[in-house]
């Protein structure tokens, strides 16, 4: 067993030379980016960041002028102080437990195994997709890796990357959430998430179904300024029910973004940034590249992966997401895999779920005890 120790918390500060929000602290208020401006002192080069509205802090760039926004004050060293939230005090991080294979991974065309959800409508099973360049289905397989079903979902597919189950309110029923955010090339304009009802499984079957699902809504995501981001990394806030994006980035600063409920068919909607975090550095070491995300059943719980760690942010009080993220960081020791991309919490919030890509993948679980 592991009592893991909290870490300090990092503060982000984004170039001012590539088109990308100037710099910024992450979101102390939960509103959204401040405004900023400032001119650069070694590049001579002048960033600007995207105007925002709610509570939250505004930075400015190198040694620009930051303003806060709601009531928030802005300093010359580029840093702001929002009005708003303040995060409550944390719990301890979980005690992580030791690693514990499930099984692995029976249905052959799981390949490219790129999103993980433990079901809480069908006890005992999960779901999963493949990514670019395979077909829009998704498999349920059993907690030891046997194969229950695929089902086709009526839509194209452009690069999927990551899903995610919860309680649909304008279905009134538990769904999956499939994200379809990915974007290597950083051509995309636009991305969607479908959001789809689960269908009934039973995870003692022993002959595999299969299906066709008709998504119950569509819907388009932009980010702001018409920017294009990679992102592998979708989760459903389970006391809200916002999208939570949070972007891949070769240099491991990952941006998040919400989209806030309801989430209803045909819609077009740009999201809303509230915070940057630094992967790659401490305190957030290892591999960079962000690869999923996933909320605990009771929202308390947030995690975020990479190809070889995976950590966790305490909620207390059901804060906002962009004031959680300002909190420090818990490492989840998250188990050796081969190319790691998926993660998900139990159904009874009792310990998170990983498999990898690659043929046969191992499902390993850890228990996680508050």
């Amino acid at each position: 067993m592991h009592r893991v120790r909290p870490t300090a918390l990092v503060v982000v500060w984004l170039s001012a030379c590539t088109g990308e929000p100037g710099p910024q602290q992450v979101n102390t208020g939960g509103g959204g980016e401040g405004t900023s401006s400032g001119t650069d002192g070694g590049s001579g080069a002048t960033g600007t960041g995207q105007t925002g509205t709610g509570t939250g802090t505004g930075t400015g760039s190198g040694g620009g002028t930051g303003t806060g926004s709601g009531g928030g004050t802005g300093g010359t060293d580029g840093s702001g102080t929002g009005g708003g939230e303040v995060l409550p005090e944390l719990p301890p991080c979980p005690t992580v437990g030791e690693e514990v294979t499930w099984g692995a991974v029976a249905e052959p065309r799981i390949r490219e195994a790129s999103g993980l959800a433990h079901s809480a409508a069908n006890a005992g099973v999960l779901w999963t997709h493949n990514d670019a360049g395979n077909q829009p289905e998704l498999f349920a397989f059993a907690e030891d890796g046997r194969h229950l079903g695929v089902w086709q979902v009526e839509t194209t597919m452009r690069d999927w990357e990551d899903l995610d189950r919860g309680f649909d309110a304008t279905l009134g029923a538990d769904a999956i959430y499939v994200g379809d955010i990915g974007d290597n090339g950083r051509t995309r304009t636009e991305y969607r998430v479908l959001v789809v009802a689960e269908p009934a499984v039973d995870a003692a079957a022993t002959e595999p179904v299969s299906g066709l699902l008709t998504p119950a809504a569509t819907v388009t995501l932009t980010y702001p300024e018409g920017r294009s981001y990679d992102s592998e990394s979708l989760a459903v806030d389970p006391l809200t029910g916002d999208l939570i994006l949070v972007v891949k980035s070769g240099d491991g600063i990952s941006s998040v973004y919400r989209k806030a409920a309801p989430h209803l068919d045909g819609e077009v909607v740009e999201l809303e940034w509230v915070g940057s975090l630094a992967f790659g550095t401490e305190p957030l070491v290892g591999n960079g590249r962000t690869t999923a995300a996933s909320f605990s059943p009771d929202g308390a719980w947030f995690a975020i992966r990479t190809y070889t760690h995976a950590y966790l942010w305490r909620r207390p009080e059901a804060v906002s997401v962009g004031l959680m993220l300002t909190g420090p960081p818990c490492d989840l020791v998250a188990p050796t895999e081969n190319q790691g991309e998926a993660i998900g919490f139990r159904a009874d919030g009792t310990g998170y779920i990983t498999v990898s890509e690659g043929n046969n993948p191992a499902i390993f679980t850890k228990d996680l005890t508050p």
